[in-house]
């Protein structure tokens, strides 16, 4: 995701994680921000 769970950094992050809240389901996430390489290889694999 883009951010935190606290502190999404982007729209579809901040409804994963409010609907993901709202049905009370336990997730872990990491924020694709703060890692260049990875942000770049999700854009060549999405």
């Amino acid at each position: 995701m883009k951010g935190t769970p606290a502190s999404p950094q982007c729209g579809f992050s901040r409804q994963a994680c409010h609907l993901l809240d709202e049905h009370k389901i336990k997730y872990d996430y990491f924020d694709v921000l703060a890692d260049e390489n990875i942000r770049e290889q999700l854009k060549k694999y999405s």
